[in-house]
This record gives structure tokens, C-alpha cells and sequence, in this order.
């Protein structure tokens, strides 16, 4: 954003245009925006990973995303059912007939509705990891388990209706890699017996597939029928490989792709529309950083699930934040190949504050002492 930097840094187009001054960044003030929204991610991050030092905290924190992402799936639900087109008192504009919850992208909702299960199954295997040892009956194990996980695994399938009602794609991809994930770490760090392990992967299998018979018809289709890679998005992506090309040290701006790839633009994309994101925020990084910015921008993503992947392989117990946040990384990464979920800001700050909790939670607390 800044203008003395050297001129021979900024962005071309300042010069063209006659400026009397110019900066790497196309636009200042859409960096300046960008930059705003990832402090207060990192704010998130930071406030969760001090509250979350306390256990309970911690297990009161999950609890509450696992019932605020339940509410949203039932929300979305009721709409749906009884036919209306509306977000809250609002008309919708886009995505009539999908299930959006509260958010306006069916993709956004199916982020956030894969997030809420990865979610539930956590609170779910941290319950049973509790009872593990504790001397009980087999019976009352039962039972107690069963008390308290009911809501979560009833949760499971209205979050997985509400997700594959979405009709997205690539949530519903995503989402499925990040749960067969979760439940690998859930058994590699020890969190469960395998035999727990085994059976709640089975009940997890089972209320999908019993999900996708009901709802998925829809959505299945869609992945049957998907041509996005030969369509616009391949050449959206295209072009911003062009884009990153022509910049790879310094980049165009961060937060600045809608003005940047304006320049890049042709006939292959004739629809008209504006395209302000990339479709994949991994090549929307490279095009607003720079391939060395970019770098670092990860590394300070890829630091902190470091230390939650050293959690779920050192740690005795609490072991569910640190394999979340690792699953939630996993899912929405994966989205980012083909959207821009981690972009709106409710899925940036839950991811934030998941990953708080999952670094918190990854050292015991004498350690913290």
C-alpha cells in the first residue's frame, strides 16, 4: 500500500496512468481492506487460543459451533421444506431452490455445514474418549454415551441433509475427505479405542449414505455432470496463472484481484459479469502477494496446524481441538481449489477460532504453567 516504497516495485499501471505516485498494491485502499480482515482472523485466533487454554472453556467453545452449526442446518432445513425463498425477512436473489441457511452462496453454506459436522463428530469422540477407563458397567457406558451424544449425532444428519441439499459440489467433496481424515486422526493419535473408532466411523457412513439416498440425488448429478475445469472457472484459472506470471515476486495488491484481473481478461470469459474472485484462493493468493508473500501467508496457517498435528500425536487426552482444526484446514483448503469459502468472513473467523482452540489444547497445561 505504501508509496515510498521504490517505484521500480510498483505496480505498472501507476505510471501509465500518470500518477504522481503509485504503490506495488493496484489498489491501496482493497489491500487496506484485506488486510483489516486478516487482523481481526488473527484477533479471533489469538482471543481463542487464550480462553481455550481452559479445558472446559475449550469444550464449551466446540459445544457451542457444533449447536450454532445445528441451528443453521435446521434453519436452512424448515425454509426449504416449506418452500420459501428467503434469508431471514429478505427475498432471495441467487441460489433459489438450495439450502443457504443464513448465508447468500449455497458454497459458503456447504463450507460452513461441513464445518459443523467435522464439529460434531469431535464433541461426539471427546465425550466417548471421557468414558474411556472410567470404571462402569457396560450398560450405564452405554447409556451415558448415548445421552450425551444424541444431539450431536442427530446433529450429524441434519447436517448432512442441509449440506447435500446445498447442491455443492465441492463442499460435499471437501467435507468427505476432511471427515475420512478426522476420523484417521481420531484413531492414529488414540483419541478412541479402534473398536469405538471403527463403529463411529461405521454410524458416520451410515447416516451418509442414508443422507445422500434421501437428499443427494441432486447433487450427485451435478458431480456427474460437472464441466466447471472445461468452462469459465478453467479459464478463470487460467488466466490468473497469466496474471501470476507477470508478477510472481511482488504480486498485484492483496485484496485487489477484482481490479487486477480486469487486465487479464478476454474473450474466453464473454458472460457479462465481474469476476472478483478467482474460484481458488490458492491461486488468488499468488496473484494479490506474490509467490514470496504467498509463502509466508501460509506459513503462518501452516505453523500453528504444526503444532496441533505435534497435539494429537504427543497429548493423553483433549486430544479432539487439535485433530479438528487439522480436518477443518484439510476441508476448506480443499473447497479453496474450486471456491472461495475461507473468503467470507463468518467461515474465516470460525476457521480462526477452531484453529485457536486446536493450538491451545495441542500442549497440557503443565507445560503451559
Amino acid at each position: 500500500m505504501a508509496s515510498w516504497t521504490p517505484v521500480s516495485w510498483h505496480h505498472p499501471l501507476w505510471a501509465e496512468s500518470g500518477a504522481s505516485s503509485g504503490a506495488i498494491s493496484l489498489d491501496p485502499a482493497a489491500t487496506l481492506t484485506a488486510l483489516m480482515r486478516l487482523l481481526a482472523y488473527g484477533g479471533v485466533f489469538w482471543l481463542a487460543l487464550q480462553v481455550g487454554r481452559d479445558r472446559n472453556r475449550a469444550r464449551n467453545g466446540l459445544k457451542a459451533v457444533a449447536i450454532l452449526a445445528i441451528i443453521q442446518a435446521a434453519y436452512g432445513l424448515a425454509l426449504y421444506f416449506i418452500g420459501s425463498d428467503t434469508i431471514l425477512w429478505f427475498q432471495k436473489w441467487a441460489y433459489i431452490g438450495d439450502v443457504t441457511g443464513t448465508f447468500v452462496n449455497r458454497n459458503a453454506f456447504g463450507a460452513y455445514a461441513g464445518l459443523g459436522l467435522l464439529a460434531c463428530l469431535a464433541v461426539a469422540a471427546g465425550t466417548m474418549a471421557e468414558e474411556r477407563g472410567r470404571r462402569r458397567g457396560a450398560r450405564d457406558t452405554a447409556e451415558l454415551l448415548l445421552n450425551r451424544t444424541a444431539p450431536y449425532l442427530v446433529g450429524l444428519g441434519l447436517l448432512g441433509t442441509a449440506l447435500l441439499l446445498s447442491h455443492s459440489r465441492g463442499a460435499f467433496l471437501a467435507t468427505a475427505v476432511a471427515i475420512l481424515f478426522l476420523l484417521a486422526l481420531f484413531g492414529f493419535g488414540r483419541l478412541l479405542s479402534a473398536r469405538v473408532a471403527w463403529g463411529l466411523t461405521t454410524i458416520t457412513l451410515l447416516v451418509g449414505g442414508l443422507a445422500v439416498a434421501v437428499s443427494g440425488e441432486a447433487t450427485l448429478t451435478r458431480l456427474a455432470e460437472s464441466t466447471e475445469i472445461q468452462g469459465d472457472r478453467g479459464q478463470l484459472y487460467r488466466l490468473s496463472l497469466n496474471a501470476i506470471a507477470e508478477a510472481p515476486l511482488m504480486g498485484h495488491g492483496y485484496g485487489a484481484f477484482e481490479q487486477s484481473f480486469r487486465l487479464y481478461r478476454d474473450t474466453s470469459l464473454p458472460r457479462p459479469v465481474i469476476y472478483d474472485f478467482a474460484h481458488n484462493i490458492h491461486l488468488e493468493v499468488l496473484v494479490g502477494l506474490g509467490i514470496p508473500g504467498a509463502m509466508l501467508l501460509y506459513a503462518a496457517i501452516l505453523i500453528p496446524l504444526s503444532l496441533c498435528l505435534k497435539g494429537v500425536i504427543t497429548r493423553q487426552r483433549d486430544k479432539e481441538y487439535s485433530a479438528l482444526a487439522l480436518a477443518a484446514a484439510v476441508l476448506l483448503a480443499g473447497h479453496g481449489l474450486v471456491d472461495f469459502s475461507l473468503q467470507i468472513p463468518a467461515i474465516a473467523v470460525l476457521f480462526a477460532f477452531l484453529l485457536g482452540l486446536g493450538v491451545a489444547q495441542s500442549w497440557s497445561r503443565s507445560v503451559q504453567a
